[in-house]
Order: structure tokens, then sequence, then C-alpha cells
């Protein structure tokens, strides 16, 4: 749903623009509107480590959702843990449900899922940031960005590779007890929360942590569409009509100039037209 952009490199992200354009949830997400952007195609990326408190953070998302360049939607970047980012978000977050209802549904936060990340740590009972986002009905944005080296070392078989990205996207089990979507999907039930859950894929090269492998990159983008498709119990979130997949981020750092092109295919095959079948095959991991 939500397609972070950086506005001096627009020639990695022209694709994206065209096919938030052609998509009523999508959005271009940046800090600044683009000047091709649109306000009902934008997002604003609202930096919580940038304020001291919560009442600056929802102050913030208030603003750019009331200001003269009003955004589509507000999302708080981001709820992981260090520093004081926890009760900084869940104080934004009680302040705006309790102040501003009238925003309800325009906003949000993307929730860091490195590896060993359990959303319950950031859901803690002095600052239960994911509670008071659920309880606003606010967009919970999940960064999920397993790594080509980390998949294909996983396991010899395409099968078992499959199985270690779809235990790396929900949680509790396999190589990753650790709870994430089910445990997330499991809270918003519990508290009868009408929150969205969105998606977002790693699109950047970034040394040293290199997502998506340069053998490779568009097969390995592919297959965490088609493994989403196929092996996870939540399939619902990553089709157009909850916003489809999102991506993480079209900068300099890009290599490929038709990845975005490239991504829009998968994200057409996958998301809009909600095909199961693989689009690119499977990654080969070196064999």
């Amino acid at each position: 749903m939500f397609h972070i952009v950086v506005r001096r490199t627009p020639r990695t992200w022209d694709a994206i623009l065209e096919l938030v354009r052609r998509h009523e949830l999508p959005l271009v997400t940046s800090e600044n509107r683009p000047d091709d952007v649109s306000p009902q195609d934008w997002c604003r990326y609202v930096l919580a480590r940038r304020h001291a408190t919560g009442r600056d953070v929802a102050d913030d998302v208030a603003g750019a959702l009331t200001g003269a360049d009003q955004a589509a939607m507000a999302m708080i970047d981001e709820l992981a843990g260090g520093r004081d980012l926890v009760p900084k978000i869940a104080g934004a977050a009680r302040r705006l449900r309790t102040e501003r209802p009238d925003l309800r549904g325009r906003w949000g936060a993307f929730v860091s899922g490195g590896p060993r990340t359990a959303y319950t740590s950031l859901n803690p009972a002095s600052a239960p940031a994911i509670d008071e986002l659920l309880r606003a009905d606010a967009t919970l944005t999940l960064e999920l960005y397993p790594r080509y080296s980390d998949y294909c070392a996983s396991a010899t078989t395409v099968s078992g590779r499959d199985r270690w990205m779809a235990d790396f996207f929900q949680g509790e089990s396999g190589a990753f007890p650790q709870p994430r979507l089910r445990w997330l999907a499991g809270r918003r039930r519990e508290l009868g929360s009408g929150s969205r859950l969105t998606v977002l894929f790693p699109t950047t090269d970034v040394d040293p942590v290199d997502y998506l492998g340069r053998a490779e990159p568009d097969v390995f983008l592919d297959r965490m569409f088609h493994v989403w498709a196929t092996r996870s119990a939540f399939r619902g979130l990553m089709l157009a009509d909850n916003g489809g997949i999102g991506t993480y981020k079209w900068d300099e750092k890009v290599t490929d100039p038709a990845r975005d092109a490239r991504f829009v295919e998968s994200w057409n095959h996958y998301c809009r037209d909600g095909a199961t079948t693989t689009l690119r095959g499977r990654p080969g991991c070196g064999s």
C-alpha cells in the first residue's frame, strides 16, 4: 500500500507512480510531497525519532492531514525497539484516538520486523504501543525484509526455503518462534480493532545488508510475492483491495532502473489479478 520513495530519484520509481495513479489505495510515501504526486496519491512519512514527545508526533500527524498540503494519509516511522520510540508512539496513538477521532483511518505506523523481532516486545505493559494503535484503528504496516543469503542458506530444497520464508513472515513457527503476524492478527481480533494490516517488501540495494542479492534480485523479490500468496495464512493482506504489497524504498541505491517496472509486473500478477502461480520461477541460490 505504501511505497516509500526519495524525491530526488524519480527515475527509480516512475513505474510506481503509475501504479499508484491507477489504484485507489496505494500511495507514494515520503517526508515531503514530490512535485508530480497529487495530494490524494501521497502519504506523509512522519519520523518519530525527530520528535521529543508523543504529543509532538501526534501534532505532526494531525498537521499533515489538515494543513495546506494535506496528505491522504500519514504514517509514523517507526515502531521499533531501542531509544524511546515505543512509549513515544504509544502516547501519540493515545492522543490521536482521544483528541482527534476525526482523523481515524487516515494514519498509522510502520512496524519494524527484523529476524529476531517479537511484536510483544513492542507492546509492554508500561507503554502498550501496539494495543494503543489497534484501539485507535490505526493502519499497521509490517516491515518484512527477508534476505536472499539467509533464504538460500535456510534449507537445501526449494520447499524448505519457501517454508523458511513463510515462517519469517508469520512467526511462531520453525526458525522464527517470536510472536509476529499471527500474534498481531489475534490481538486485533481480541480488541475488536478495525486496523488495516499491510506489508512492505524490500526493493533497494543496501550494503552491508543486501536484501535481494545481486545475482537474481527480481526473481527473489517475486518469490516473496509467491510465498505470501501460496504459503501465508494471510493472503488477503497482499490483495489490491487491501492496498497490495508496499515497498522500501526507491532511492539512489536501487541499482537497476527497471526494478520498479518488474515490481509492478509482480504486483499486478499477485495483488491485482490474485494469481498464485509463480511469475519468475524459483531462485537458483547459486546452483
